[in-house]
């Protein structure tokens, strides 16, 4: 009895130390309801959505003839972090348009992540 307490608040302080962690950045992005709701139901897409923080943005340039359809970028600072721009990882790429420029901002896709998450834990 002892021991399944001492383990179950052990396990509790693991999981709030390593949720407040992922949320530190992610909160820039997601509400802290978003997040404690994704930490309590889905837990795997949480980490995918933390590793993505870095690798979620690549820049590319605009390709000819091609009709892709963009949003403006919602800052004016440039940064390869998805949630210095408060974006959140949708289903499908989105596409920003960089100002006075022909490149574009890619914002891969949660699925495409997940691939690479996937990937990087074998």
């Amino acid at each position: 009895m002892k021991k399944t307490l001492i383990f179950t608040l052990l396990l509790f302080s693991t999981s709030t130390v390593f949720s407040q962690e992922i949320s530190k950045d992610l909160s820039k992005s997601y509400s802290k309801k978003e997040l404690k709701l994704l930490s309590q139901s889905d837990p795997q897409k949480l980490e995918v959505l933390n590793f993505a923080i870095d690798k979620a943005i690549h820049f590319a340039d605009k390709p000819e003839g091609k009709n892709i359809d963009t949003k403006p970028i919602p800052s004016r600072v440039l940064s390869n972090k998805y949630t210095d721009y408060g974006i959140q990882i949708m289903d499908k790429t989105q596409y920003f348009k960089l100002p006075n420029s022909d490149k574009l901002m890619v914002v891969k896709s949660y699925y495409h992540l997940q691939l690479e998450y996937n990937s990087q834990q074998k």
